[in-house]
């Protein structure tokens, strides 16, 4: 396969410039309400977490758990594509698999959020608009025995 085909192609180079703009977009306005609209406690789990089976909900239900996960997905390819290109992709991943609903979420959740670069970043986004950080199961039982 010759690389130098694809950057003679005038039509592929137009897609991957609106790509492009199209991410630039998305993250500039969309991550950030998403990031400051997280409850601190969103990684720590302390809400309750209802255990609703598919088959089970409504068509409406359905309906929003479907697009959510479509979003989270589109999120996520975002931030595979961002690893690539210059952008925050892995803040992206995370977001995306965030705002979906899945199995094992909390611990790929998780993964990715102990990264210190990763959560090091979303905090210092939150601090500039006066929102509490988020945090870790571990600083929460470090918060109780200092207590």
């Amino acid at each position: 396969m010759n690389i130098q085909r694809f950057f003679s192609n005038e039509t592929f180079l137009w897609w991957m410039g609106i790509l492009s703009l199209g991410l630039m977009i998305m993250g500039a306005v969309l991550l950030p309400l998403i990031i400051l609209r997280l409850p601190s406690d969103f990684l720590s789990g302390n809400g309750n977490v209802e255990k609703r089976r598919f088959p089970r909900m409504k068509f409406r239900s359905r309906f929003y758990a479907m697009n959510r996960n479509l979003i989270g997905g589109l999120l996520i390819l975002a931030g595979f594509a961002m690893l690539l290109a210059p952008g925050q992709g892995m803040i992206f991943i995370l977001v995306g698999l965030g705002v979906m609903d899945f199995p094992q979420k909390k611990e790929m959740l998780m993964c990715l959020a102990r990264q210190r670069h990763v959560l090091g970043a979303i905090n210092r986004f939150r601090e500039r608009f006066h929102r509490s950080p988020l945090r870790l199961p571990q600083d929460n039982d470090t918060q109780r025995d200092g207590e």
